[in-house]
């Protein structure tokens, strides 16, 4: 029942959609451009949890890697800037990147602890049941299974911790391959410890599945104008040999994954696989076609981190108690639902306090 919602969804992608006239935009991940993106993305996020919470059949499947291609662009946004600005990029990098993340996640972080301590008493109700809603509970939870007062928020410390490899890869080196080389290997260090924690320390795998998309983002970044040209030149080649690797990894992981007993380490090597192989597909995609509904999806776009902060919080509320839906698509309705308003109404927070901060700070 709850898969129903993707209906919806999937119209306001594909109805209106169009390819460009010449077939080709070489602005297609401009800032404005890919604000829309992050609007599907994020989105598609917040199905992917609903579908986890409802035991959905294809929302899963559908949108699983939504986070790679945030990772990506992210990648791709920081190796752009560092060329086109060169180094004064990297003065107060840290201060307007910081700032940019905390406010929002420490204004949802205060939303859960009033919601966690005065509706429940504990962390939650399916993970974090044995800890208390105080200091002490949260830094429990957290260094004990990875778990985030603000729920899923893993994303926004990784890629924090990726901000601060990137400033430290690029203040270091002295010129740019040498800079994504050494960021890489943060990168895949930082991974190699998150997959450790994950496998003998209880932390959950998501910490570690999907941070490879960040250097393909950045390697993209870095050579897009070749890439382009690639592109433009020789489309029908470019998708038909990305169709076939992407067809190609997902029959010989399904089989792994369905015929062995290994199934539980082949899907964790799918994910770090894919996660390198979709978003450049989505890239390759975008650079010929406007999604659907641009506008609406450039508005959620421009509330994308917080609906992804925020969302957990109403699947947690409306599975519980006085507010709790049995419908499962009423319940993926009134998730959606709560989640943009309220998304609406922190993002004018949000934007306030940050420019408070960042005229404070100078950055």
């Amino acid at each position: 029942m709850a898969d129903l919602i993707l209906i919806p969804v999937l119209a306001l992608l594909f109805v209106g959609a169009k390819r460009y006239d010449n077939g080709f935009n070489k602005d297609y991940l401009s800032k404005d451009n890919t604000l829309a993106l992050k609007g599907a993305c994020a989105l598609s996020i917040v199905l992917l949890h609903i579908g986890g919470v409802t035991q959905a059949k294809l929302l899963p499947e559908i949108t699983a890697f939504a986070v790679s291609v945030f990772f990506f662009l992210s990648g791709y946004g920081m190796i752009t800037a560092l060329k086109n600005k060169g180094d004064s990029y990297l003065n107060k990098f840290i201060q307007r990147h910081t700032i940019k993340l905390a406010i929002p996640y420490f204004v949802a972080a205060l939303i859960y602890v009033i919601y966690f301590r005065y509706a429940q008493g504990n962390l939650g109700f399916k993970y974090y049941d044995e800890y208390k809603v105080s200091f002490k509970g949260i830094v429990s939870a957290f260094f004990e299974h990875g778990y985030t007062i603000v729920v899923n928020s893993w994303f926004v410390i990784v890629l924090f911790v990726f901000y601060l490899f990137f400033y430290i890869s690029f203040k270091k080196c002295k010129n740019i391959e040498d800079g994504i080389g050494f960021f890489s290997l943060l990168v895949i260090a930082f991974t190699v410890l998150m997959f450790y924690l994950a496998q003998f320390k209880g932390w959950y795998t998501a910490w570690y599945m999907q941070n490879f998309s960040i250097i393909v983002g950045t390697l993209y970044g870095y050579k897009k104008e070749l890439i382009d040209k690639v592109i433009k030149s020789h489309k029908g080649i470019v998708v038909s040999v990305l169709g076939v690797i992407l067809f190609s990894l997902l029959a010989a992981f399904g089989v792994l994954k369905y015929n062995t007993d290994i199934g539980g380490h082949i899907n964790t090597a799918e994910y770090c696989v894919l996660t390198c192989i979709i978003p450049i597909c989505v890239a390759v995609a975008y650079s010929s076609i406007q999604i659907g509904c641009k506008k609406i999806w450039g508005g959620i776009g421009k509330i994308s981190f917080e609906l992804y902060l925020i969302h957990g919080l109403f699947y947690y509320m409306f599975q519980m108690g006085r507010l709790k839906i049995e419908n499962k698509l009423v319940f993926c309705i009134c998730v959606i639902a709560a989640s943009l308003v309220a998304s609406f109404i922190l993002n004018i927070i949000n934007k306030y306090l940050v420019k408070l901060l960042q005229k404070l700070f100078r950055c």
